[in-house]
Formats: structure tokens, sequence, C-alpha cells
């Protein structure tokens, strides 16, 4: 008794859903606490009411019946050999929200299938055929398979046979359990990328799923690439030029074939290297300042020029350039080197400003062989008094001792022209340098009745330069001032301070100036708006300002003279 009270009790206020016992006729013997708030009365009222006064049609053959938020349903069941039916009642608020948001998502879905740029489909094996049971996707429509001309076909249906055949062999595979990735090619040009996976229920294979991918631009995009790589190959693998990609840490990572008919190595084993191992010792300081510069700056390096050594321990003078390359970080990732064998143009420039340094000689020798041959006289003159016994011997002495120190410095500074030097920069006093050079030209000056005025700006700094080189510079700007004025006149020479760390030096002339429209061609070989000029002298002029890191500049008036400028960089 306390059992069948118990259950009573758990039917009436425990179950959380409405519960009622009907006889066979559906007349109502029970309801509990769920159904007597669902249908609004207490259970003595309602108690041999039939059901169906509640529920039509809840008896008939279904013996189910859907109310709002509701599911009813009646089933029979026997109790001390009784029959009886057990009516229930469930709340569906909760399944019908998540079958409409199923059923949202549902939709949601296929839009998403439908106007996807790419293509997906499935496919299944029946009776040894691939049918498939899915297709869309805005590429579908590209390629021509629109859902109604695939879904329920096979491969063949829609494909030339070889096509077909050849898919099949991926469907196969994927089918078997592979994920398979394939490219193909429709005949309208488009290139796509599609994907095969298997899908498993248990445990088997019951499907494949299968995306595609238009790749179109891609491939078109790595095709340009791909002939821009042979186009850049063949370039770098035929010309003479060093091309070297390295890493920021100065590591080789390509060597063009170049290097070893320029060079003698072997590319291949140039890789790994740092790139100034091939350096000449004097210039491996140099160049890595240099290179770090590029990395700071992540700027290209200007032009510069290097000794390398060769295979067999020559040395070559190569004109380097190095490249950044920056990642999307705006970092440096890695440099291009380019490089160029001078050695050879080197030797022509050489041969170059020798020629005119012997046209300058050959100039210079008729107002030098006239200033010798006057102290000469004076000296003959005064060994002449000397077999006198009466002459002042100290004064004589001394003039001819000056004499003979202006002749040992004419000869002393043509030696210094003419004999072959190798190149050594040192610091040099500009004021001298001039000094000698104003000295070694008096006698043309005179002649050519020139009077040269050295004009003092500020104080005169010292410069780092080959004495040689730079006394040759000033020669031929003097000489082409005073060629400049046939009928005689003052050449200025101004010196002056621009800033604290250059020097800039004026030669001012007054002659007949030079067109506007000739200025820029002044310097090349054999070009010159003198009658006999060669143009050889301001050409190996600018080459020598330019190794000296300085600037040479002309600016020229007709009527009014010409003003050539020199900018150098100074030292303490």
């Amino acid at each position: 008794m306390r059992r069948d009270a118990l259950l009573v009790h758990t039917l009436h206020a425990c179950l959380p859903f409405e519960v009622m016992i009907l006889d066979q006729t559906g007349a109502i013997q029970f309801l509990n606490r769920s159904a007597e708030e669902f249908l609004g009365c207490h259970m003595n009222d309602v108690i041999g009411t039939n059901i169906e006064e509640f529920f039509p049609g809840l008896l008939s053959d279904k013996k189910q019946l859907e109310c709002p938020h509701r599911r009813i349903e009646v089933h029979p069941f026997s109790f001390d050999g009784q029959s009886f039916l057990l009516c229930t009642a469930k709340d569906t608020s909760e399944k019908r929200r998540l079958e409409n948001e199923l059923r949202s998502t549902e939709i949601e879905y296929q839009e998403t299938i439908n106007l996807q740029q790419g293509m997906t489909f499935k496919y299944k094996k029946v009776n040894g055929r691939f049918i498939h049971t899915l297709c869309n996707g805005e590429l579908a429509y590209k390629l021509g398979r629109s859902p109604e001309t695939v879904i329920g076909c096979e491969l063949s249906d829609f494909l030339p046979p070889d096509v077909a055949v050849r898919k099949s062999a991926y469907y196969e595979r994927a089918w078997n359990g592979e994920s398979v990735t394939y490219e193909g090619t429709s005949g309208t040009g488009i290139t796509y990328l599609a994907t095969l996976k298997p899908v498993y229920r248990n445990g088997v294979v019951a499907e494949v799923i299968g995306s595609c991918v238009d790749i179109t631009d891609r491939k078109r995009v790595e095709e340009e690439l791909r002939l821009s790589e042979e186009r850049y190959r063949l370039i770098a693998e035929n010309v003479l030029d060093l091309i070297r990609t390295v890493n920021k840490e100065g590591i080789i990572l390509y060597a063009s074939p170049s290097h070893a008919s320029v060079l003698g190595y072997d590319p291949e084993a140039l890789v790994g290297r740092k790139c100034t191992s091939l350096l000449y010792s004097e210039d491996l300081i140099p160049a890595t300042r240099l290179f770090r510069e590029m990395l700071r700056t992540k700027q290209p390096t200007p032009c510069s020029e290097f000794r390398y050594q060769d295979v067999n321990g020559n040395i070559h003078i190569i004109e380097v350039r190095g490249i950044p390359v920056l990642g999307a970080d705006q970092e440096v990732e890695k440099v291009i080197i380019f490089g160029r064998d001078i050695s050879e143009r080197r030797k022509t420039e050489e041969l170059l400003r020798h020629s005119d340094k012997l046209s300058v000689l050959g100039e210079l020798a008729a107002g030098i062989a006239h200033e010798i041959r006057n102290p000469l006289t004076a000296l003959r003159g005064f060994i002449q008094l000397l077999q006198t016994e009466n002459f002042e011997k100290k004064r004589y002495l001394d003039v001819m001792m000056a004499e003979i120190d202006r002749i040992n410095f004419i000869a002393s500074e043509l030696l210094l022209l003419a004999k072959p030097q190798a190149h050594h920069f040192k610091r040099h006093d500009l004021y001298f340098l001039l000094h000698s050079v104003i000295k070694l030209l008096e006698p043309q000056t005179n002649m050519d009745n020139i009077r040269i005025c050295l004009a003092l700006n500020a104080p005169i700094p010292f410069i780092y330069c080959e004495e040689k080189q730079m006394k040759q510079v000033f020669i031929n700007l003097i000489k082409n001032g005073i060629e400049a004025m046939p009928d005689g006149g003052d050449l200025f020479i101004s010196i002056s301070l621009p800033n604290s760390s250059h020097v800039r030096i004026q030669f001012i002339d007054q002659g007949c100036g030079i067109p506007e429209e000739l200025i820029p061609r002044l310097g090349e070989p054999f070009y010159s708006t003198k009658e006999k000029g060669t143009g050889l002298g301001l050409m190996v002029s600018q080459k020598i300002i330019k190794e000296h890191h300085g600037e040479l500049t002309i600016e020229s008036q007709v009527g009014k003279g010409t003003v050539v400028s020199i900018v150098l960089p100074t030292v303490l």
C-alpha cells in the first residue's frame, strides 16, 4: 500500500510533464499536478470526463495530437488485469525553437553554398557508379555545371570521356579514404583547384565532399613570375657583371656564373661565404662600413670602387653597388650586390691621364726653357765677374744661389709631374699645393701678360689627396684660364669654406666665356672649345676630383668669363 501511494504521489507531484490515465473509453481516471495546470482544473472536477472534450480527435487511429506548445500522445497499458490508456502531453516549445533555428541554419548554409565564389559538391557510390548528390556555388555556373545538370548524374554524363576517366581516378582514391587535391582546366580557360574529402559514418566512407576554388588569376601571376624569373636568370647567367644575393649578415645566398669568368671562382662554392671574403684586405673595413650603413638607412649604396682578388691572387678593380630588398614589414630581408670589373677602364683612363700630362709638359716646355735660360745667363755673367778682382762677392753669390734654387725647383716640379709614381693619399697643405703650381706656371703667365691673384677668404685647411694628381688638376685649370685670355688679364683663385667639412677653390678668368649649351659636354674625351684642345685635361681633372670624393662644376657667361669651382673634403 505504501508503494502504491508513493507511486501515485510521484506521478502526481514530481513528473515535469503532464500525465493523464484514461479507461478504455477515454474517461479520465487520474491527473497529475502538471496536467491539472495544463487543463486548468482540479482532478476531482474532471474524473469521468472523456478526454475528447478537451482534445477532439485524440483517440483516433493516430493516438496523438499536436497542440500549441504541446505534443499529446496516448499509449495503452494494463494494470492488475485491467486495460487503461496513458495520455502524456510534452512541452514542444524548445524543440520547435531548435527546429526553427536548424531550419534557418540550413537555409543560410544553402544560401552560402549557392553564393560562394567557389563550388561545393558531393557524390556517393551507387552500384559502382559515382552519383552526385550536391552541386552549388558561383564557380559551378562559370564551369557550366548548374545543379540541374550535375545532381543525380555521374561524370560521364556531363564531361568528355577522357576527362571523365581521369577524374574518376581521383574520385576512386577519395572513396577509398584518401584526401585528394588536383588541378583542372575548363574549356573556357578557367583553372581551378579541387579537393576531395571522404565522409565517414560508422567507420566506412558514406560519401565524398568536394570543393573547388578558381585559381585562374593565381596561375596567371605564377606564370608571369616564372617568365620573369627565367628572364632574370637568363640575364644574370650571361652578363659579365658580378651579381650576388646576400642576407643581412653578409652571407652569400646566390652568385652569378660571371664570378667564374671574372674572378675564377665557382659560383656554387661561394654560397655560404661572407661577401667580403673576396675583397683585398685594405678595402675590408670601408666595404663593411658601407654595408652596415645601407642596412641602417635601407637605401641603395652609391657606386664605390673596391679591389677584389681573383683565384690566382690578381687584383681587380670592381665598381660595386648594393640594393636592399625590403620585406612586408619594411625591414631589410636581403641585399643584391652588383659589381663590374673596371680594371681595363682604369688602365685606359690612366693612359689618357698620361697623354694629358705629356700635353701639359709639351706646352710648358717653351716657357720653362725660356725661364731656365734667364738664370743661366745671370750665372754665366756672375762667373765672368768672379774672374776679375773687384766685385761684391757675397751679393753676387746670393743671387747665384737663388737662381740655382729656381732652376732646381722647376726641374723638380717637371720630374714630379712626369715620373710614374704609386698613388698615396696623404694629408697636404692646400696653400702649398696651389703656391707651388703658381710658381711653376709663372714663365707662361709672364709671357702671356697674365696676373694670378690668390684670394684667401678663410683659414687655409689641409686636404687628404694624392699630391701629383691634385697639382695636375690645378695646372689644367690655370692653363685653361690663361688660354681663355689671349690678350692678358687677371686670373683669380679664391679659397673659401662653404661648411665645416669642405673647402671650395674657384678659378675665375676674364676670358670670352663658354656658350651655355656647350657646358654639359665639357669633360667629354676629345671635345674642346679650344682650337687645338683634346678635351682630355678637363676629363682627367673631373675624374681625379671624383676619386678624391669632391665635385667639379663650371659656370660661364659669354663675354664675361668662366668660373670653375672645386669642392673637396677637409681634414684636421
